[in-house]
Parts: C-alpha cells; structure tokens; sequence
C-alpha cells in the first residue's frame, strides 16, 4: 500500500502525532490545580470530507479527480490530503488544487481494470478518509521489438542469430502474440524482398522472430562488400493492428576477386586438355581455386594453386577433351574466407573437324551462259572458320576459298572452265586448322551456245477462231531447248507467252493475243543455261468474235400470198463479211427453214422449206466465215394458200325468174370469207362468163348477167380467193326471160251453163296452150276490168270462178 500527500510523505505525520502528543503531556497541571482553577474543555471538533465520484482514465494515460474538500466545525484547514492505492499499475497523487491525479500503466489482457484508493484529509487532531475507484479502460497496446544492432560478416559465414522478440518471448504487454515479417534491399536485390530470398543458407521465424543467415557467394554481388538493409516488423493479432518496426544493416564482405590474363597454351587449343590459367590477385589471396560453375561448387573445381603461381605460370585447369569448358575462379585469404566466384575464361580444346559444309545454292544458277566465276552458298557449322573448293573428289585441286561468313552470305567464288559441266566439292576447316570430309557440293554447268530457232506446226483451234482469243501454239524445237517463248514483235520483246519444250510440241503453248485482231505470233528457244536462239515468226492468227450486219429483206420469189408455190426464194442483201445466211420461221432464230450463201441470198435467193396453206414469219441471221451470227431479224410474212374458197350459194335474182322484162338480171348469193370474186357462166364447165363481181356485189345488189331473149338461161357460179384459188363450178339458177305471148284461150264451157237463175260466180272452163300458166277473166274487150283468175289447170280442170253482174248478160273474155 502506497500513501502520498500534497506536502509530506506519511513518515511527516507520524512525527507529527508524536510531537503534539509530547507538548500536551509537558503542559498539564497538577492535578489539584484542576480542583481549585479547571477550566471547561471545548466541545469536540468535527471534520466533514465532501464525497469524492469514482473516476476512470484509459490504459497508458491518466485520470483525475475534482478538488479534494475537508472541513472541520473549528474553521480550521487540513495540515494536508494523501491518497492510497493498492495496483503497481496504477500511481496516484495529489498535486496542486488538491486534486488527485492518477497515471495509469498497461495491464495484461484485453478487459478493463478496477483499481480501489483511499484518500485522507489529515488535521493535527484527527483525519478523514473515504474510498474510491479508478475504472482502468482496456487499450491495446503495440509490441516492443528488442533494438538490434548492425553487423558485418564475410561470405559463407554465419551471421549472429538475431532475436527481435519482445521482453523475451513471442508475445506483447497485452499477451497478445506477435507475428513477425522480414523484408531486405541490396546486392542484386533493388525493392523490398522477403527476407526467404536471401541468397545463401537463411532461417527466419516468423512466429519466434529470429534471424539467421550464412551469406553464399552470390550475396557479394560481385563486389568485396556490399550492404544489405533489413525491415522486421512485430505485429499483434488486433484490429486494428499494432506493431513496432526494427530497421538494421547487415554488411556483407568477401575477398577481392581475381582476375584473368591469359592461358597457356591460349584457346583453342588441339594439343592440350591441362592449360596454365593465369592472372592477378589482391594481396590478401593466399590460394586460388578453379571451377567449371558459376556457383564455384565443390564438385566442379577443375583445378588449385597458390597466388604466386596465380599471378606468375598460372594454375592448372583440367578440362573436358574436344569441348569448351567456362572457368571460373575464387581466391581464398589465410582465414578461409573467399572472394565471389567470377567467370575468367571459356578455354576450348578440339582435335575434331568441323561438320561437314553443305551445298544451299549457287549464284548464277547452274546451267548459266554468263559466268564462268559462280559463287557457291552453303552452310556450315558453327566452329568452322574457312570453306575451301575443289575440282576433284579428293579435294587436291582448289578452285576457291573464303571464310564461313563469305560461304554462308554471297558464297565462295570459284573459277570453272567454259562450256563445260564442274563438278565442286567442298572442304571446311575450323580455326585450329582441323578439316571436314570432302564433300561434293553441286555440279555446274557453263553454256553460252544457242539452241536452234523453234518450228511452227498448228494452233489449237486453228486460224481464223471466233471462239478463243488465247490459242495454244504447237510447234517442234530442238532438244537442248527447256522453254519456248512467245512473242507479238519481230524484235520478241513484247511476250504473249511462255512453256516448256514438252508443252510446245505437245498440247502447245497458251499464246495471248488480241480479241478481233490478227496477231502475228513470234518464238524463241531457250536452253537450260538461258541462252536464246534467234526470234522466228511462226504464224498469224486471228480472232474475230464480231458479228456481221443484219441481212436486210428485199422480195420473195413468188411474191406471198402464193397458191402455186409452198417454198419461195427469200432475196436480200447483206454485209461484205456475210459469208451464208439462214433463213428462219420464228423469232428466236432457232428453226432453219432454208440456208444459202451470200451470193445465192443477194441473187436468185435462198430456197426454203415451208408448210403448205399457212403463213410463216421468216426470219434470218448472217454468219461470218467464222460463225459469228447477226442478231435475228424478221424479214416478211409469206403466204402460201392452194385452197378454193366453198362454193357459192345462190339467193336470188333481180329481177325473179322467169321475167319478160329483163335480159341482164342480178343474180344474189352468198359466199364464204375468203371469196374475193364470184363469176358467173351459163353451162356447167364454167367456161363461158356472163357475169362476174366481188363478194361483197354478190351478196348485196347483185352481179349483173346477160341472158337470152325469150329463152331459159342456166346461170353458174365460182367462187375465187385472193390467189385465184377456185371453188367447184355449181348451178345457180335457171333464168327465163319471155316476152311472147301464149295462144289464146279457148272456151269449153261453164258451170253452172248460162243462162242461170242461181249463181252469179260461175266456174269458166276452157283450153290453154301448153305455155300458159295462169288465166284472168274480163268483162270487157281490153281486159282491163278482171272478174276472175285462175291456173292453167284449174282453168281446165274446175274452172276459174268469174264474178258477174246479176240480172244481166256479161261477156266474159
């Protein structure tokens, strides 16, 4: 228990108790002084402490209370106030104003904390207390990590394990546990990297925070110190997150490095796989070892020597035979320690000849009429420094040498002899003078001597052609011709086509010439070395795909309509390039009714083939020598019509028949559509015409005859068409014309006789020439005043019935 005042510490009070205590004792009477002079004793003093609230601060700050307030019943103050509490982590204390203030420490844990005082306020006489608490809110607390110094180590050497953890164990004030992370920069290593990726043998905790490291090699970086910065960071498991930060610098040292001069015997080498590696050391090197990894690890050191011989004869490397070993090197000082491993020099030994060269192309191309210097291009292997040619299977007789760049890029150039076929081989050597086989690369041909000109045998089709513009041309060439070429000019500069020898006298060579033109086809034989023989005209061909002009229409011989001929002449006129025409009977030009030359169509005309008793549209095309056809054009309706109209049919005649008053009647009929004429005869052959007129006459007034006086006239008729087509001669009519009179009548009787007293209408009878045909009855002389008419018959038969006056006597004539 702690007690603290404003003014003294509790010790103060306790000396003060004593000292009152004495001066009272010293300063009393005897005590029959009190019998005879006592003095009454005041009343008891009463001291009054105003309540003080409970108060609260959080964790790792502070709380205070209001003024402390004391009173006492004899108006006088407190000597001074103290506070007591009972937490070590917590101290309380009274300060000026009489006022308690509490500096709160850090508690383990996460809850808050309850902490009880007691305060005092302290007379010479007698004191006052009363208790309080202090309500410690919880505050997270962040760890402490343990300071860390910097160090310096040399390479392949461990560093001191560094412990970060805070007050010795893996967890904070608050029991909270830390979680550690560790971060670098340095050597090869430019941001921040996990502190895992550490080059060489490195262990850190996370959860203990240590650190352990044995730098390698590498983490030198190539130099002979190089420093490494290092971020560990303690974090706690709250929310949010507290941590503490320990920032340190490892410095990482190695010996200088060696450096390489040369070898002995220098690289490449053929002779000798243990070569001198010589060089220069710094002056704390005391050895120098060799090896074939950049890592300079145990199981690839291919050599050791001290630094004298290092920097004197060098220091013996044991290599791999016909291959290129690296070297590196490491010098180690008297204490062990050893500079990084740095690469020196690739040596190389070969007794082996490069790959053989092999044959890509030559320029010109072989056969060739131009050079007798061609470049020959291969490829070759990678150790390979020169290509030599060669004439000859054993590679003894040069014909050109260069280095593999030359050989690989615009080739070896090589001297051949004219108009001959070389055979080159090849040979490569390496830069130790080791050679390949010798190898054949390619044969090449010189030939500048022309082949013959080419012979003409046919296009295909032939010439003239409507249908191909592009003939193949067919010919012969000589046998060391590879390709024809074909040409439209006499100089063969302008090309229309191009094949092989194999083509041209075969199925020929596509030739391009131009449409409706006459092209004149030039060639030239070319040999396998290019050379041309001479340029030879071969043929002309042409092409024509234009049509002629349309044929034009002049006349059909019969003119139509016709009834005697089926098949007329059709005649025209066409143009010059017309070579036939072909006539037609529709208007697609697609059935052939008769064909002809030009001649033939502009002379007598072209003869045709048509069905008889119809009209047929002709219609015609011109055809050029080469089939090229004119557009289809009508020409004219022919007619072709040997069919007689029906024949006519009589109706009537004007005047009727018989009549006594006309020799020249009409005679009325009908006739059928095609009737043109209707001519009249008066016997039965139709031979003798007595009257003729139009369809239209026939049928309507009448066609006018001549008939005979007095006499019965047999009419006939036929009727006629347009082509004079004739109908049968048929009877129409017999017309009697008579104009004499018959015999008189004569008298026989009458019935009743006269005189009669009973009828007034008598039946007359009498005779009558054979030629009489009807009787009229008169009661005068003139026979102008009738009273009767009959027959013929019924005159001589019953009679003819008179109407008479009664009562009188009437003369019948």
């Amino acid at each position: 228990m702690k007690i603290k005042s404003y003014l003294y510490k509790k010790y103060f009070f306790s000396l003060f108790v004593l000292a009152f205590l004495a001066s009272c004792q010293s300063s009393v009477e005897p005590e029959d002084q009190g019998r005879f002079g006592e003095v009454p004793e005041p009343p008891p003093t009463v001291i009054t402490f105003d309540p003080i609230s409970n108060i609260a601060g959080p964790e790792g700050g502070a709380a205070v209370t209001p003024a402390l307030n004391c009173n006492s019943t004899d108006g006088t103050s407190p000597d001074f106030y103290s506070v007591i509490d009972d937490n070590a982590g917590v101290d309380c204390r009274v300060i000026t104003g009489n006022i308690i203030l509490c500096e709160i420490g850090t508690f383990t844990g996460h809850s808050n904390q309850t902490v009880t005082l007691n305060a005092y306020c302290n007379y010479p006489e007698d004191g006052k207390s009363q208790t309080f608490t202090l309500t410690v809110i919880d505050v997270n607390q962040a760890p402490i990590l343990n300071s860390t110094s910097n160090q310096t180590i040399y390479v392949e050497n461990p560093i001191t394990t560094i412990d970060f953890s805070d007050g010795g164990d893996e967890r904070d004030a608050d029991n909270d546990p830390i979680s550690y992370s560790c971060t670098f920069t340095g050597g090869a290593y430019t941001s921040a990297t996990n502190c895992s990726s550490l080059p060489g043998v490195v262990n850190f905790n996370s959860s203990l925070g240590t650190l352990s490291w044995t730098p390698n090699i590498t983490a030198a970086n190539g130099t002979s110190s190089v420093d490494y910065s290092f971020t560990v960071i303690g974090s706690d498991d709250q929310s949010p997150v507290l941590f503490d930060t320990q920032n340190f610098t490892i410095t990482v040292k190695s010996v200088v490095a060696p450096t390489y001069v040369s070898t002995n015997p220098a690289s490449p080498n053929n002779s000798s796989t243990t070569p001198l590696v010589i060089g220069t050391s710094s002056a704390d090197t005391a050895n120098i070892n060799l090896y074939t990894t950049s890592s300079c690890s145990a199981v690839s050191i291919i050599g050791t020597g001290n630094k004298a011989d290092w920097d004197s004869t060098g220091v013996t490397a044991s290599v791999s035979a016909n291959a290129t070993t690296p070297i590196y090197a490491q010098a180690v000082d008297g204490s062990g320690n050893k500079s990084i491993c740095v690469f020196m020099t690739n040596y190389t030994h070969d007794n082996i000849g490069p790959t053989d060269p092999t044959f890509i192309s030559i320029t010109p191309t072989s056969p060739s009429n131009s050079s007798t210097t061609p470049s020959i291009i291969g490829g070759s292997s990678t150790d390979t420094v020169t290509v030599n040619m060669f004439s000859d299977a054993g590679c003894s007789t040069q014909i050109g040498t260069d280095t593999k760049a030359g050989f690989e890029g615009s080739g070896v150039t090589v001297s051949v002899s004219a108009n001959t076929v070389t055979s080159i081989y090849a040979r490569a050597l390496d830069s130790l003078g080791n050679p390949s086989n010798c190898v054949p690369m390619t044969n090449y041909e010189h030939d500048n001597i022309a082949p013959s000109a080419p012979g003409f045998v046919s296009t295909s089709p032939s010439s003239p052609s409507s249908s191909v513009i592009s003939p193949n041309v067919i010919g012969s060439a000589s046998t060391d011709t590879v390709t024809i070429n074909l040409f439209s000019d006499v100089t063969c500069s302008t090309s229309i086509g191009s094949g092989t020898r194999s083509t041209f006298i075969g199925s020929g060579i596509v030739a391009s010439a131009s449409p409706n033109a006459t092209t004149s086809i030039y060639a030239e034989s070319v040999d396998s070395a290019g050379n041309a023989s001479a340029c030879t005209l071969l043929t002309s061909y042409t092409h024509d795909n234009t049509p002629p002009s349309d044929p034009v229409f002049s006349s059909t011989t019969p003119v139509s309509p016709s009834s005697s001929v089926v098949s007329p002449n059709v005649i025209g006129t066409s143009s010059v390039d017309t070579q036939t025409v072909t006539i037609y009977s529709d208007n697609i030009c697609g059935v052939s009714v008769g064909s002809d030359t030009k001649a033939t169509f502009e002379g007598a005309g072209i003869s045709t083939t048509l069905s008889p008793n119809s009209t047929t549209n002709l219609y015609a095309k011109a055809f050029d020598s080469l089939g090229n056809a004119s557009n289809c054009v009508f020409f004219t309706n022919y007619t072709h019509d040997n069919t007689p109209p029906n024949d006519p049919a009589f109706v009537s005649t004007t005047p009727n028949s018989p009549n006594n008053s006309s020799t020249t009647p009409s005679v009325i009929g009908t006739a059928s559509a095609d009737t043109v004429t209707v001519n009249l005869f008066s016997e039965n052959t139709c031979t003798t015409g007595i009257g003729s007129g139009t369809k239209a006459n026939f049928e309507s007034g009448g066609i006018s005859v001549t008939a005979s006086a007095n006499a019965s006239t047999t009419i006939y008729g036929e009727a006629v068409d347009s082509l004079g087509n004739t109908s049968n001669c048929v009877l129409l009519v017999n017309y009697i014309h008579d104009n004499t009179p018959p015999t008189d009548p004569v008298f026989s009787s009458s019935s009743p006789s006269s005189p009669s007293n009973i009828d007034t209408t008598p039946q007359i009878i009498g005779t009558s020439s054979a030629d009489t045909v009807t009787l009229n009855l008169h009661n005068n002389a003139s026979c102008s005043s009738q009273i009767g008419t009959g027959t013929k018959a019924l005159f001589e038969g019953a009679g003819i019935e008179a109407t008479v006056s009664a009562e009188s006597t009437t003369a019948i004539y």
